[in-house]
């Protein structure tokens, strides 16, 4: 059973019609100078690792102001390996 977990910000949260595109490879919203830099591959490279594990993540917008990040992955993956590791 996979575990959810989440992260928010009190930014200034992202429209609805960005929350896909911004887990594309080298996609930013804003330009170097606004929000400080950055190349746009974090979130695309968090999405490939969390689905290699069987997980998922999405974006929200925070009640408040600013965004939650949404979360999950399976760990018995992990430990699977690790036992077979150990069993050797």
């Amino acid at each position: 059973m996979p575990t959810l977990f989440y992260i928010s910000d009190n930014g200034i949260g992202i429209a609805e019609r960005h929350r896909e595109k911004i887990f594309e490879m080298f996609q930013r919203l804003h330009v170097d100078e606004d929000y400080g830099g950055g190349t746009g591959a974090g979130l695309a490279l968090v999405k490939k690792i969390l689905e290699t594990h069987g997980g998922a993540i999405w974006v929200d917008e925070n009640s408040k102001q600013g965004s939650i990040f949404y979360f999950y992955f399976y760990t018995h993956t992990t430990t699977a390996k690790a036992e077979a590791y150990n069993a050797e």
